[in-house]
């Protein structure tokens, strides 16, 4: 099930196209969790990628755990392709 707000203003969604891109201002964030067992080591995202990698390494030396998840998350905008689209919307 999902959960849409109620518009204030009704546009012509098949006369509308979007186009979803990277944020200009976001980064991409990583994080890990291990995949052995009952095994909670996780490393919150975080921008240093070099890091998380050497969390894993020491990880796996310490216990011998070698599989673990991977996450990439990154900031993203969803814009109107056409700018026309924009310009016709009535003022809020």
């Amino acid at each position: 099930m999902t959960h849409e707000s109620p518009a204030r203003y009704r546009i012509d969604e098949s006369s509308a196209r979007y186009r979803v891109m990277a944020h200009p201002d976001g980064s991409f964030r990583i994080s890990a969790t291990c995949a052995h067992g009952t095994c909670h080591f996780a490393v919150f995202p975080t921008e240093k990628h070099d890091e998380v990698d050497r969390h894993m390494q020491q990880h796996t030396a310490r216990t011998g755990h070698a599989v673990f998840s991977r996450t990439v998350q990154d900031t993203a905008a969803v814009v109107l392709a056409d700018r026309t689209i924009e310009d016709a919307r009535p003022e809020s």
